[in-house]
C-alpha cells in the first residue's frame, strides 16, 4: 500500500482508480470508501545549527543530520529575522543592524521540511564610529562591532598631507600615515577618530665645511631636527640661520630643531675652523696656571685672565702674540692685551682666524729702598 501514495503540489488528495494521490502538507488521518483508513505521516523537521562570531562574520554550522535539506538560513535579532543566506558565512555588517546590543539565532530552511528550532544565541554589539577630520575627509567602516574589526581611510584635501599620528578613543588602533589607512580592533565603545591634515612645507639645508641629517620636509605642527656633523677640524657654529620657521639650535650638539613653519624653510650653516690656543708664562699666571693650552672655534671668542703677584713681578706693559709684541690696548691677530693694573690683565681672543700663540713675561719689582736715618749735631 505505500507504494501507492503519490505526492503532489497542493495541500488536498484526490482519488485516480483505486489509487490515493496525497498532495504536499496533507497529515494527519484521514477516511476513504470502503473502511479504508490511510495514515498520512508529517513532514520532518530539521536539526538546529550552531553559530558563531568570527571577526565581523556570523558563522554556520550546519549538522550531518540535515545532509543537504536545508538549503538556507534565516538569521534573528530576538524575533525579528534580519536576514537570509544559503552561505555558511555571513557578514554582520551587512545585515543592517543598528547600533547597540543585538541577540542572533539561526534556523535551517528546506523544502518539505519544518525549520528548525532555533540555534544557541550569541550576544553581540555594534558601536558607531565618528571621524572628525580636519583639512580631509574619512571612507570605510561606520559602525564596527564586539570582537570585531574596521577600515577608516583618511584623505587629506587638496595642498595638505595626511597627519604623521592621530588620536583615537573607544577602541585599539594602528595607523599608517603613509596611506591614511586607520584599523580598529577590540572596541569597547562608541569609537572617535581625530585628526588634522596639515599643510607640507619643503625643507633645504646649505652646508659648508660639513654635513648634514634631516627631514626633507615639515608639516604644521611638527618639529623636526637637523643634526651638524662638522669635517675634521672643524667645528659646531655658534649660531645657525633659519628662515620661515621657528627654531632653537644647541652649539654643544649641532642639533637644530625647528617648528612652527610658515612657508617653505631654508636652514643655513657655516661650521667654522677650530684654532689651537696656548700660551705660556714667566713669573706670571694666565688663568691662575703657568701654561695655557686649548682651542677655539674661529666664530667665537674668549677671554684669558693674567696675573702676577705683584709684589716681586708686575704684568708686562706688552706680551708676545704669534711672535709680534703686543702693547697694553693694542690688538695681533684678532687677540686684545690688556693690563688692568700691576697684578690684573686680560688676554681677549675674537674670532681668530689663525691658530693662536702667546707668552706672557712679568716684570720685577725693584724693592723699595728705606731712607737712611741723618742725625745732624749742631755746634
Amino acid at each position: 500500500m505505500p507504494n501507492d501514495f503519490l505526492l503532489a503540489t497542493r495541500t488536498d488528495f484526490t482519488l485516480v482508480a483505486d489509487k490515493i494521490r496525497l498532495e504536499k502538507g496533507v497529515q494527519g488521518t484521514m477516511s476513504f470508501p470502503n473502511g479504508f483508513i490511510a495514515n498520512i505521516p508529517s513532514m520532518p523537521t530539521l536539526h538546529a545549527v550552531q553559530i558563531a562570531q568570527v571577526a565581523n562574520s556570523l558563522s554556520i554550522t550546519n549538522p550531518a543530520t540535515n545532509g543537504d535539506f536545508a538549503t538556507s538560513f534565516d538569521i534573528y535579532d530576538g524575533n525579528t529575522v534580519v536576514g537570509s543566506t544559503s552561505s555558511a558565512t555571513v557578514n554582520l555588517y551587512g545585515l543592517g543592524l543598528a547600533t547597540g546590543s543585538h541577540s542572533l539565532t539561526v534556523k535551517a530552511k528546506g523544502t518539505n521540511f519544518h525549520d528548525s528550532a532555533a540555534s544557541s544565541a550569541i550576544s553581540y554589539t555594534l558601536y558607531s564610529i565618528t571621524a572628525n577630520i580636519t583639512a580631509g575627509t574619512s571612507s570605510g567602516n561606520t559602525v564596527i562591532g564586539s570582537n570585531g574589526t574596521a577600515l577608516v581611510t583618511i584623505t587629506p584635501n587638496s595642498g595638505y598631507v595626511r597627519p604623521s599620528s592621530i588620536t583615537v578613543t573607544g577602541a585599539l588602533y594602528t595607523y599608517d600615515p603613509s596611506t591614511g589607512e586607520v584599523s580598529l580592533y577590540n572596541a569597547s565603545g562608541n569609537v572617535t577618530i581625530t585628526a588634522s591634515c596639515a599643510i607640507e612645507y619643503s625643507v633645504s639645508v646649505s652646508i659648508s665645511n660639513g654635513s648634514y641629517t634631516a627631514p626633507s620636509v615639515i608639516r604644521a605642527g611638527e618639529t623636526i631636527t637637523v643634526t651638524i656633523s662638522p669635517f675634521g677640524g672643524y667645528t659646531y657654529p655658534a649660531a645657525v640661520g633659519v628662515v620661515n620657521a621657528d627654531s632653537t639650535y644647541n652649539d654643544a650638539t649641532g642639533e637644530v630643531s625647528i617648528f612652527n613653519p610658515t612657508g617653505n624653510v631654508g636652514v643655513g650653516i657655516v661650521c667654522p675652523a677650530l684654532r689651537s690656543i696656548s700660551g705660556t708664562a714667566v713669573n706670571a699666571q694666565i688663568n691662575g696656571q703657568t701654561s695655557y693650552l686649548g682651542s677655539l672655534a674661529a666664530d667665537r671668542s674668549s677671554t684669558l685672565s693674567l696675573s702676577a703677584d705683584g709684589t716681586t713681578y708686575k704684568l708686562p706693559s706688552a706680551i708676545t702674540i704669534n711672535g709680534s709684541s703686543c702693547a697694553s690696548g693694542a690688538t695681533v691677530d684678532n687677540c686684545t692685551y690688556t693690563r688692568t693694573s700691576n697684578i690684573a690683565g686680560t688676554v681677549v681672543i675674537t674670532q681668530p682666524a689663525q691658530n693662536i700663540t702667546f707668552s706672557v713675561t712679568g716684570e720685577y719689582v725693584l724693592p723699595q729702598l728705606a731712607a737712611p736715618d741723618i742725625e745732624l749735631e749742631v755746634t
